[in-house]
């Protein structure tokens, strides 16, 4: 686990960070302070360039600056065995999400970014699945008006049917208990990580794949 550190704001620190919509098999995370983080200036330069260039169609749907918390989080998939080399060393993320600093209306956003989008509802619950999502098969929960979940279908039926039940125990979950949080908090399961990397390594005469699955 890792952090950068906080910086004094005129606004004060934010929140601890809810980690409480992350699905059980999270095995990585960066979590974002976006708001803290817009108060340098170097980031709002270039955050304003991502925004001007092909950057610009990203899945956060609201202004960056309305953000306070974003956590971007990658669930374990294991490669079958004996077919290395066939995934990036880290694949897209599994998932993202988003604490506004205030209400919002989700569904007018999600469908000027994503598309027309089909309800669908599950034990009470209502998501969304759009015609053309940010990456393909994500969907998405929207739990309460402050608070945006995209993933793939699987993973969000997971997350609210799971919903009411005892927080899963990961296995960073004692390291992120006693470390401080940053504007920047990264957090990760190291046996994945390895794993991944072995997974990763071609046999001779092969290419290996882009290593955070870019093309």
């Amino acid at each position: 686990i890792g952090q950068a550190p906080e910086q004094k704001s005129s606004r004060g620190s934010a929140g601890s960070l809810d980690l409480s919509f992350l699905p059980a098999e999270t095995k990585m995370l960066i979590a974002l302070q976006p708001a803290v983080l817009l108060e340098r200036d170097e980031v709002k330069s270039l955050v304003r360039s991502m925004e001007q260039s092909a950057f610009s169609k990203t899945p956060f749907v609201i202004p960056f600056e309305e953000i306070d918390q974003l956590v971007c989080f990658w669930e374990g998939l294991p490669e079958p065995p004996g077919q290395p080399a066939r995934s990036p060393f880290i694949p897209s993320a599994s998932g993202i999400v988003i604490r506004s600093k205030k209400a919002q209306d989700w569904k007018t956003g999600l469908i000027q970014n994503f598309g027309s989008a089909q309800e669908l509802r599950l034990d009470g619950q209502t998501y969304l699945r759009f015609t053309k999502p940010f990456l393909t098969g994500w969907c998405s929960f929207t739990p309460d008006d402050r608070t945006l979940v995209l993933s793939g279908e699987d993973t969000l039926r997971d997350l609210i049917q799971d919903r009411k039940a005892p927080a899963p125990r990961r296995a960073w979950d004692l390291a992120w208990g006693k470390t401080g949080k940053g504007q920047v908090t990264v957090a990760l399961e190291t046996r994945w990580l390895r794993r991944r990397l072995a997974q990763s390594m071609p046999p001779d005469g092969m290419q290996p794949p882009s290593p955070f699955g870019a093309k």
